[in-house]
C-alpha cells in the first residue's frame, strides 16, 4: 500500500548469515575474530512472541509479522495521538528528545495495538533492526541507548525507558529490550549461531548503534 514499508526480518539473518560466512571461510584462523559489534538501519519495528523469545540463540526465530520499516508512514493518526496525550508538539519532544514522527516505534505500537490486535496481544518483544540480529546470535534481547533515543520511548538524560511516557501511551516495559552504552559486551555468540555463521563460539559482542550515530563515530 502507499507509505507503507514492511520486511521480513529472517532477511537480515540470511543475509548475515551468508555475509559472514563468506568472511569467516577466508580467514587463516578464525580465532583471530576478538569481537563482534552490530550497527543497522534505525526504527524499524520487529515483533516477537515469547517462543521466538525463548528460541533465541539456539535456533532460528521468526517475527509475529514483517517489520514496519523506518519509512514506513502509515501511523499518522497514531503520531498525532501520542503529541495529545504527551502534551502538545513542545511537550512530546522535551519527553523524548525526539519530534512525534510516523516512522518511529512508539507510533507503530498504538498501530499495531489498533489495526491487528490479535498479533499486538502477542506481542512479548519489540526490538530494532540490529537488536534481532544481536539476538539471533547470542540469546540476549537487548538494544543500545542510541537506538533508544529513536523510539520516542526512552529518556535520554537518565539513559533508559521513559516509565511517565511508557505509562501515558500503556505500553508494558516488560517488552522492551534491556538499554545497554553501545559499547557494553552484551553476549556471546551461541553454538548454534556459530554453526550457522562460522564465528568462534563464545565470540563476545558489543550491540554497537543505529547507522546515524555508527557513522557520526566514523566521521570523527
Amino acid at each position: 500500500r502507499a507509505d507503507w514499508a514492511e520486511t521480513p526480518p529472517s532477511r537480515w539473518w540470511d543475509a548475515t548469515v551468508k555475509a559472514t560466512r563468506a568472511l569467516t571461510q577466508k580467514l587463516d584462523k578464525k580465532a583471530d575474530i576478538a569481537s563482534v559489534g552490530l550497527s543497522g538501519q534505525m526504527h524499524g519495528s520487529v515483533f516477537l512472541d515469547s517462543a521466538a523469545l525463548e528460541r533465541a540463540g539456539s535456533g532460528p526465530i521468526e517475527a509475529l509479522r514483517p517489520a514496519l520499516m523506518w519509512n514506513d508512514q502509515r501511523t499518522e493518526a497514531e503520531r498525532a495521538e501520542i503529541e495529545g496525550l504527551l502534551g502538545g508538539r513542545r511537550a512530546s519532544v522535551e519527553a523524548s528528545g525526539c519530534p512525534a514522527l510516523c516512522g518511529l516505534t512508539a507510533p507503530k505500537l498504538l498501530w499495531l495495538r489498533a489495526h491487528e490486535p490479535d498479533v499486538h496481544d502477542k506481542v512479548a518483544g519489540v526490538c530494532l533492526p540490529k537488536d534481532f540480529i544481536a539476538l539471533s546470535l547470542t540469546g540476549v534481547f537487548a538494544t543500545d541507548v542510541g537506538e533508544g533515543s529513536g523510539t520516542m520511548l526512552f529518556d535520554n538524560e537518565r539513559r533508559d525507558w521513559n516509565g511517565r511516557t511508557l505509562t501515558s501511551l500503556g505500553i508494558d516495559r516488560a517488552v522492551l529490550p534491556a538499554a545497554h552504552e553501545s559499547g557494553a559486551i552484551i553476549g556471546a555468540v551461541t553454538a548454534w549461531a556459530a554453526t550457522e555463521t562460522g564465528l568462534p563460539e563464545g565470540t563476545p559482542l558489543a550491540i554497537g548503534s543505529g547507522d546515524n550515530q555508527a557513522a557520526a563515530v566514523g566521521a570523527g
